[in-house]
C-alpha cells in the first residue's frame, strides 16, 4: 500500500443532472474503497503524479474504451457550448475538454497561503477544469474564511470559477450560512449554472435534517432555497446527499432540487 503525502487526488464521481463532478483534494485516502491510503490495488484511483513544483502535472484519465491514458496538459482546454438535460427542461452550460460537461473539482478548505491558492488555481485551470466545488465546514474560523477570500480573489483575477459545498458534518443548518453565501454569489468568480449560483453540499438528506419543518426535502425548500430567493439570489441547488440511500424514488423525495 502507498502512502502519498500532499497529492491531488482526483477521482470520477456520478453525473448530476448535467453537471460532472471530480473529486480533487489533498487526502491521502482511498475515496472508492475506503481501505486507508491511496493505494495500486484500487482500479478506480485517479490521482496527480507531482503535486507541486512542476510545470506539468501527471494524470491518469480515462479514454472511454476502459483503458488509462497518462497525459500532462500544459494548458486549459478550449471552451465548448453544449446543451445537456436538467430535470425537464433543457439547459444550455459550458463545458470543458471532450466530456460535453462542466468538470469540477472538489476542494478541501484548510489553511493554506494566498500563493498556494493561486498555484492550486492555475494548475487546475491546466488541467482543464471549470470550477472548484469548495468543501466548506464553517463560516466563521479565520483559517476557513481567510482561504476562501484568497481564492475567491484569485479566481477573480485569473478567470477560474468556484461555488459552495457546504459541509453538513460541521453545519446544523443552513441559516448558519445563508448569509456568508449571499455575499459571494454576486462575484463574477462564482459559477453559475443555467443563470443561477451552483450551490452544493455533502450531506444533508438524513432524517435529522428537516430544520424545524415537516420533511427534509421541506427543510431544505424553505430555509435554503426560499430565503436566498427572497434575498434576490435564486439557486441552482445540486446537493450530495451521501447520507441516503439513492432508489428511482430520489426526486420525488425531494422535488425542490434541481439535480
Amino acid at each position: 500500500m502507498e502512502r502519498i503525502p500532499r497529492k491531488w487526488i482526483l477521482l470520477p464521481s456520478r453525473s448530476q443532472r448535467g453537471l460532472q463532478f471530480w473529486e480533487y483534494s489533498c487526502w491521502n485516502l482511498c475515496f472508492w474503497c475506503s481501505s486507508g491510503w491511496v493505494h495500486d490495488s484500487c482500479d478506480r484511483k485517479f490521482f496527480c503524479k507531482s503535486f507541486r513544483g512542476q510545470a506539468k502535472p501527471l494524470i491518469k484519465m480515462s479514454t472511454g474504451t476502459g483503458s488509462t491514458v497518462t497525459s500532462a496538459p500544459t494548458s486549459s482546454s478550449t471552451k465548448a457550448t453544449t446543451t445537456t438535460s436538467s430535470k425537464t427542461t433543457t439547459t444550455t452550460s459550458t463545458t470543458s475538454g471532450s466530456t460535453g460537461k462542466p468538470v469540477f473539482f472538489h476542494y478541501m478548505i484548510g489553511t493554506i497561503t494566498d500563493a498556494h491558492c493561486k498555484q492550486d488555481i492555475q494548475n487546475a485551470m491546466a488541467l482543464g477544469a471549470d470550477a472548484f466545488a469548495l468543501n466548506l465546514n464553517t463560516d466563521t474560523a479565520s483559517w476557513a474564511t481567510t482561504t476562501v477570500t484568497s481564492l475567491f480573489n484569485w479566481a477573480q483575477t485569473l478567470g477560474f470559477k468556484l461555488f459552495f459545498s457546504f459541509d453538513m458534518t460541521g453545519f446544523s443548518s443552513p441559516t448558519q450560512f445563508t448569509s456568508y453565501l449571499q455575499s459571494y454569489v454576486t462575484s463574477s468568480a462564482y459559477y453559475k449554472y443555467n443563470g443561477l449560483p451552483l450551490v452544493s453540499t455533502f450531506n444533508g438528506g438524513a432524517s435529522s435534517y428537516t430544520f424545524g419543518q415537516d420533511s427534509v426535502n421541506d427543510g431544505w425548500k424553505v430555509e435554503l432555497e426560499q430565503v436566498m430567493a427572497n434575498a434576490g439570489y435564486p439557486i441552482y441547488f445540486v446537493p450530495a446527499f451521501q447520507d441516503v440511500t439513492i432508489t428511482s424514488s430520489f426526486f420525488n423525495t425531494f422535488p425542490s432540487l434541481n439535480g
